[in-house]
């Protein structure tokens, strides 16, 4: 809709920010079409996006930015994926991380029948059951505003239950306020790192011991030890490689990829049971994206239960183990990864049902069979 108030003014000029971040893959698909079409037809268009596959699907010119500064500009036919985001981050990066087989144990997290109302006091979360096993990582896949939110927040303790069972290492947390829920293993990474994941106008110090700052070795008799704070965040900022800040400095100043560090370290310290990752790449550039991938994967195998949450289909498909699909606040579907791909999710996404594409997919000749 809002694409269409623009074009119907009959603008020469197109900006677009992130345009496909709500659609699904069909969706996108087709979105590129119509940006292509008006390039040919004559409009002049502005297309910022950190998806390289966008890039050189619908760019004449690519120019990438980094750290406020142009880094170059080359015409799209002459350049790659891979040259793209070495300028980028300015050295080489993994796309697809690679991953160990999955060893799921016992149930780390269950949501049983969990219905949610929104802010607005509509129906968010529609009796959504699902379990989450220690060492594996379930990936949540849906089109941003199908339920994600208030689901992810009635799960971490920051919105009510109107109807269900939440069980965490099987004993029940329905009613756990925050504290209660991390004290049983709970770990949150938010969507929002600024709004939910930050202070910003606190040091990095006090943004790290946020959930930690009554344990003992952080303070005595109501008093905070700051020799022993000092020394977590610089093992925080070693740990995770958090450029840009020193023990005791602010956060405000960072970017982007280096705050998201600093949520992830404070959020990982002392080995979760179970991680809730909520778009925990919003925003990041790849060399970003690669580094939060490979810590989520580190603390799978370690045997933590993960819930990622992401819009991302790529990112979905890369880390989990098996995956769910929210439509309209309700999972319409569930994929082992190994059998997932864009096509399907993305009909699931859109509300469809695979049983068409299932009977579409013609059989394999017996010659090619054979062979």
């Amino acid at each position: 809709m809002e694409i269409l108030k623009t074009l119907q003014r009959h603008v020469r000029i197109l900006i677009l920010d992130e345009p496909t971040a709500v659609l699904t893959p069909q969706e996108v698909e087709e979105f590129l079409g119509i940006v292509r079409n008006l390039a040919k037809k004559g409009t002049t268009i502005v297309f910022i996006t950190h998806k390289l596959v966008e890039v050189v699907n619908v760019a004449d010119r690519v120019t990438v930015m980094r750290n406020g500064n142009v880094i170059g500009t080359k015409a799209v036919s002459e350049t790659s994926i891979p040259d793209m985001a070495r300028m980028m981050v300015g050295r080489e990066v993994v796309f697809r991380i690679e991953k160990q087989p999955a060893n799921p144990g016992t149930p780390i997290f269950e949501a049983q029948h969990l219905s949610v109302t929104s802010a607005s006091g509509v129906p968010a979360v529609v009796d959504v059951s699902l379990k989450v096993r220690k060492g594996e990582i379930l990936g949540v896949a849906g089109v941003s505003g199908n339920g994600q939110t208030e689901m992810v927040e009635a799960i971490t303790g920051l919105r009510p239950v109107d109807y269900g069972k939440l069980l965490i290492d099987g004993k029940d947390a329905t009613t756990d306020d925050v504290e209660k829920r991390r004290g049983r293993g709970m770990a949150h990474i938010p969507e929002d790192r600024i709004r939910v994941g930050l202070n910003l106008g606190t040091t990095l110090n006090e943004n790290i011991i946020v959930n930690r700052y009554k344990m003992s070795e952080f303070q005595k008799f109501g008093f905070m030890l700051h020799t022993a704070i000092n020394k977590f965040a610089e093992n925080i900022i070693k740990l995770f490689s958090i450029y840009g800040t020193v023990p005791g400095g602010g956060v405000a100043t960072l970017s982007g990829g280096n705050m998201q560090k600093v949520v992830i370290g404070r959020e990982l310290a002392g080995s979760p049971k179970f991680i809730v990752a909520n778009q925990p790449t919003r925003g990041l550039d790849v060399g970003s994206i690669e580094f939060v991938h490979t810590t989520l994967l580190k603390e799978r195998d370690k045997g933590a239960g993960i819930l990622l949450v992401s819009v991302e289909l790529e990112e979905i498909m890369s880390l989990s183990d098996r995956i769910v699909v929210l439509y309209r606040g309700g999972i319409v579907g569930e994929l082992d990864a190994a059998e997932a791909t864009e096509e399907k999710i993305g009909i699931l996404m859109a509300g469809g049902s695979l049983d068409a594409l299932e009977q579409k997919e013609p059989e394999a000749p017996a010659a090619e069979s054979a062979r």
